[in-house]
């Protein structure tokens, strides 16, 4: 009985994958957010277990499904903070805040990113991130992809 949601969960998973690859469309929202969770799930195991690199790894492919998500910058900003990454840490924190990362309070509690409060740009991404504005759809902006065969996506 395993064996059928296992098998499952890797066709959804190579599926999402392959759309998050092609484009983003309004359509395939649903594989590439499932993909993009799986993801985001495994990158908190990673920092739990303080394996930072990994987590890493797990960010930048994140990135890939879903690029205007703030969730998977603002974890590869930790996972760079805690590697002592401060420049590539700032780049990415500041990403998450042009994608909408608006939680000041968690922006400063945030354990992850004690490495990078001294900083002077530090106080520059709070700063931003309380004008910040949270997306509310999926993509912003939607276009059509090319025509193939006569018939084009939306």
């Amino acid at each position: 009985m395993k064996i059928i949601p296992v098998a499952l969960l890797a066709t959804l998973t190579l599926t999402a994958q392959g759309f998050a690859e092609e484009g983003q469309s309004v359509f395939r929202q649903p594989f590439v957010m499932q993909a993009y969770g799986q993801l985001q799930a495994r990158v908190q195991t990673a920092l739990r277990a303080k394996d930072y690199t990994k987590a890493q790894e797990l960010c930048e492919e994140s990135i890939k499904h879903a690029p205007h998500y703030p969730g998977a910058h603002y974890n590869l900003a930790c996972a760079l903070a805690l590697q002592g990454k401060k420049d590539e840490a700032f780049t990415a924190l500041m990403k998450s805040i042009d994608n909408g990362m608006a939680a000041v309070d968690h922006l400063k509690k945030d354990r992850d990113l004690e490495g990078l409060q001294g900083d002077p740009r530090f106080q520059k991404a709070v700063d931003a991130s309380s004008k910040a504005k949270p997306r509310r759809i999926w993509p912003e902006k939607v276009s059509p992809a090319k025509a193939k065969d006569g018939i084009v996506v939306v």
